[in-house]
């Protein structure tokens, strides 16, 4: 598929906002066993320019690529008609 800076934009929100949401979760874990430091974790976040290189090197494994997106997609499908379209 070919990626819009728009496309990969909206995509990057979305991937942020799990990240957020895992990392929420893992501080909460970490809280609940006693963690001293609970926001720690090891959960690198993809600069924008690491997450469209990896949108876009999809030719080396597009069906990771794939599984990788509608991941990041589900629940917000609607938002997304171009993959509906490549689907």
């Amino acid at each position: 598929m070919e990626w819009t800076q728009d496309a990969i934009a909206r995509l990057y929100r979305l991937h942020a906002r799990m990240t957020d949401s895992l990392r929420d979760d893992v501080a909460a874990v970490n809280r609940s066993l006693g963690s001293l430091n609970p926001a720690e974790d090891k959960l690198p976040r993809l600069t924008l320019a690491e997450f469209t290189a990896m949108l876009r090197r999809s030719d080396d494994h597009p069906e990771i690529v794939e599984m990788w997106v509608r991941r990041i997609v589900r629940g917000n499908e609607d938002e997304f008609p171009e993959l509906r379209a490549a689907g």
